[in-house]
């Protein structure tokens, strides 16, 4: 049960170190694309 937990918790950060990074890419092209 711990296990599993402390799994779910490890992939969840994981995806959101991912969409963040993904956001982030987004942000500084369309920041380039402004300028």
């Amino acid at each position: 049960n711990f296990v599993s937990l402390s799994i779910a918790r490890v992939s969840l950060l994981v995806m959101v170190s991912i969409l963040q990074d993904d956001v982030y890419k987004a942000m500084s092209s369309a920041y380039k694309e402004i300028r």
